[in-house]
């Protein structure tokens, strides 16, 4: 049985456990779960194509959560998500960007990046920030309607998720740790 769990993080007691039943097989999950607007999101997939994702309900009480949606396309299978003012923000492994509500799982905007994607994006001062593998790091707002702000090429294979801090953006590459930002800061 695959399932989410919760703890009592003074006692380590289960504090519930939630049945997460996949349409055929049981499918890996990558990414790390996010929680935002009182729900948990969650995504898994496997190397052939196959994605589950689901949103359910935080726990009230110690009760087992309630499914509030689920779908088997598009969401990621290794990077993680973002949650910011009501919605997801993600790119999938094919490099595919979304912006969806996160109390419907509706797709409000769906676009083409290139490449593949194993990193997860960042969210910087309402800017999500994405790498390729092609080694291409993708700025788009964190907003309802899509618009790409950059597309910087770094030149190698990049697979680590960006940092940001002090006003800078460190992005590690295959054999490069790059460090974006003023001089000056």
């Amino acid at each position: 049985m695959i399932g989410i769990s919760a703890y009592d993080p003074r006692s380590g007691k289960e504090k519930w456990i939630w049945d997460w039943e996949f349409p055929s097989k049981p499918l890996r999950t990558v990414a790390s779960p996010i929680y935002a607007d009182g729900m948990i999101f969650l995504t898994s997939g496997d190397g052939g194509g196959a994605r589950h994702a689901v949103a359910i309900h935080d726990s009230v009480g110690g009760k087992k959560p309630k499914l509030a949606w689920q779908t088997s396309r598009t969401l990621p299978y290794v990077p993680s998500m973002l949650a910011w003012d009501g919605h997801l923000y993600w790119v999938n492994d094919l490099g595919i960007a979304g912006c969806t509500r996160s109390k419907s799982g509706e797709n409000v905007w769906v676009e083409r990046l290139s490449g593949n994607f194993s990193s997860s994006p960042i969210l910087v001062d309402g800017k999500v920030y994405c790498a390729s593998e092609d080694g291409d790091v993708y700025v788009f707002l964190a907003a309802p309607e899509f618009k790409l702000l950059a597309k910087n090429p770094i030149g190698e294979l990049i697979r680590a998720t960006p940092a940001a801090g002090g006003g800078r953006l460190y992005v590690r590459g295959l054999t490069t740790l790059y460090c974006i930002g003023n001089k000056n800061q």
